[in-house]
């Protein structure tokens, strides 16, 4: 497995990590779960418009060769590697990432903080009465 090392440097100026680690032109954050939840958390109470990336070795297969998925990664927030061959990616550069991070699992992590927090959760995509399925569900949970 080829690794692509980019220098470390800031990826914007509002703040983003310079210690992002470059995976095949991918900038990823050194976050674990926890940290991931509070950085969305502060974001969500400074009312900072903003978005992040759960990425997958498919998406960042994809990246390194589309020049239009780089302006994406660097206009986000910051990027987690939802992908355990990443994480040994970033072992073998010697930047070890503290952990997998998936979409999934952040996805009831960020309806538990919604919850405790009375933030409002929107539901986007699939066939109609899919999202207030998974709404109802989630609020069960």
């Amino acid at each position: 497995m080829a690794v692509t090392c980019k220098p470390e440097t800031s990826l914007d100026s509002q703040g983003n990590s310079s210690d992002a680690v470059w995976i095949w032109n991918v900038p990823f954050h050194p976050l674990t779960s926890t940290e991931t939840v509070a950085k969305l958390d502060a974001a969500i109470q400074a009312r900072r418009p903003s978005f992040f990336i759960t990425a997958n070795l498919n998406y960042v297969m994809l990246a390194n060769g589309d020049d239009r998925l780089h302006s994406v990664n660097a206009r986000a927030s910051f990027v987690v590697a939802d992908g355990i061959t990443l994480v040994w990616a970033s072992r073998w550069k010697g930047k070890p990432l503290p952990e997998r991070v998936t979409g999934a699992d952040l996805l009831f992590d960020l309806c538990a903080l919604a919850a405790r927090r009375d933030y409002g959760v929107f539901f986007l995509g699939a066939a109609p009465g899919v999202g207030e399925s998974a709404a109802r569900r989630l609020a069960a949970r």
